[in-house]
């Protein structure tokens, strides 16, 4: 500094040049950092961190699903089987006893009938859980609704009588329908029956309807028991535990019945809905076309 003494306006000029020069050599370096592929390098590291945290994540949660899954079908299958044996067992008895209107073939139909209530009730939590997961087993086909709906009926006749339940069907002779899944819907109904029977008090009825426009048909099972209280009714759809407070013969029960109704109906692109009435009525409505 000393060769600019007393000539402060040499001094101005060479911290100007100076700064000139800094300038442009850090405007270069940012050039060629940029330019370089160095920015978007550093970006794609970044993005291919997190791709790679968000794929590990996604592999461990379909790992344990799948354990869980596997898990799920182990204790299933282990419930299945001894169930079924028992089933088998009490029908082999009615063939020798075939009268259910005394000893003992009324236990062997009692232990029939719960066996079989177990069963689909298995059916049922499989079904939701697939569901759960995205996975919906549909088979659409054509056939006559109201066939399905008799012979749900027919199959829980016994059922109604052990309990002192007394069922009235009103439907036309045939309905057709063009793309539905004739097991799903014989599931759906006989889960409502079911319902019905096992949740309003001895003695009560039941009303199957099944009617249709030019666009849905409509299956309403109404029982003339309790009804659901009206806490009850934002909820009963709501999976484990869903139903809760019907009492004196009502919904007491953590079943997965009502759940896997709607889940069903929805997946064949119908609804089910609680229309409140005397008693307990549900409506099952599915597209007709």
């Amino acid at each position: 500094m000393k060769a600019f003494a007393g000539q402060p306006e040499k001094l101005e000029g060479y911290l100007g040049s100076l700064v000139k020069v800094l300038v442009l050599d850090i405007c270069l370096a940012t050039d060629s950092y940029i330019f370089g592929g160095y920015v978007e390098r550093s970006l794609a590291d970044a993005h291919a961190r997190e791709a790679r945290k968000a794929t590990d994540a996604l592999s461990a949660k379909h790992e344990e699903e799948e354990r869980k899954e596997e898990m799920l079908r182990m204790v299933v299958h282990d419930i299945r089987s001894p169930v079924t044996a028992i089933v088998a067992a009490a029908r082999a008895g009615l063939r020798r006893y075939p009268q259910r209107d005394g000893p003992p073939g009324k236990q062997f139909g009692l232990v029939e009938d719960s066996g079989k209530s177990v069963l689909h009730i298995i059916d049922n939590i499989l079904t939701v859980a697939r569901m759960s997961g995205g996975e919906i087993p549909v088979s659409l086909e054509s056939f006559d609704l109201v066939e399905v709906v008799k012979g749900c009926v027919e199959e829980l006749n016994p059922f109604a009588q052990q309990t002192d339940h007394r069922v009235a069907l009103s439907c036309d002779d045939t309905l057709l329908v063009a793309a539905l899944d004739r097991l799903l819907v014989q599931r759906i109904v006989s889960n409502l029956l079911v319902n019905a029977f096992r949740h309003t008090p001895a003695g009560c009825s039941v009303d199957v309807v099944c009617e249709h426009d030019d666009v849905l048909c409509r299956i309403t099972i109404r029982d003339d028991g309790p009804g659901l209280p009206r806490k009850v009714e934002e909820d009963v759809f709501g999976g484990f535990g869903g139903s809760q407070g019907r009492s004196k013969g009502a919904y007491l029960d953590t079943g997965l019945g009502l759940p896997f109704c709607r889940m069903a109906c929805e997946s064949l692109g119908g609804g089910l809905r609680y229309q409140r009435s005397r008693g307990a009525c549900f409506v099952v409505e599915l597209p007709k076309t």
